[in-house]
């Protein structure tokens, strides 16, 4: 009689411990570049964007939540579906091509896959763009993926988190979640994970 080991082996597996991190912003410089291409989409639109501002209002799930939440936030005249999309666009382009790697990031997930945990990225970008990002950074395992919705206005949530967690372990084995900001820390912590918390010059 046949059996199917595959998927024996995986409901079975033990893994000692799930990492998940935050994709563009923690694997890649990506706030650095969001900050930049926000800067010039937006000075056309009468808002200066400064660093204090893209911490209060560029920390949003997307780039098209960011774009209305600065034009709201600063007082600036555009179309903000517009320029969200432009500006979400070439984003997601250089995230895929040309924005710097993190490497000390990079090889503490190649490490974690190489240990056998479970590992899981949250990203901000929609499921193709993120996929295509997690190709270019090839760490050499399987690594879970939870992708944002345009409809969320806040991400990650709590339930963001526990959802990537179930994804990436069917099993209750410690976990922490690897995260650049405040709010990212709130959530996990929320949805019960232990954190690591690596802050950037916006955060």
């Amino acid at each position: 009689m046949a059996t199917d080991t595959a998927g024996q082996k995986e409901q079975t597996a033990v893994y000692p411990m799930v990492v998940l991190f935050e994709l563009e912003s923690l694997a890649l410089a990506g706030r650095k570049r969001l900050y930049d291409l926000l800067k010039k989409a937006l000075a056309a639109a009468g808002v200066q964007v400064t660093p204090a501002l893209f911490s209060r209002y560029g920390l949003a799930a997307s780039a098209e939540f960011a774009v209305a939440g600065l034009l709201e936030g600063a007082g600036g005249k555009g179309d903000a579906a517009k320029i969200g999309a432009d500006v979400a666009e070439t984003f997601a382009a250089d995230l895929a091509e040309k924005v710097e790697v993190v490497s000390p990031v990079v090889k503490l997930i190649q490490a974690a896959l190489k240990k056998g945990c479970a590992v899981g990225a949250v990203s901000a970008l929609p499921e193709e763009r993120a996929q295509a990002v997690l190709a270019r950074l090839d760490l050499g395992g399987d690594v879970k993926l939870a992708a944002h919705k345009p409809t969320e206005a806040v991400y990650p949530r709590a339930d963001t988190w526990v959802k990537l967690l179930k994804s990436a372990c069917k099993s209750t084995v410690p976990a922490v979640a690897v995260v650049s900001s405040a709010a990212s820390a709130k959530a996990a912590l929320a949805a019960g994970l232990r954190c690591i918390v690596v802050p950037d010059e916006c955060t």
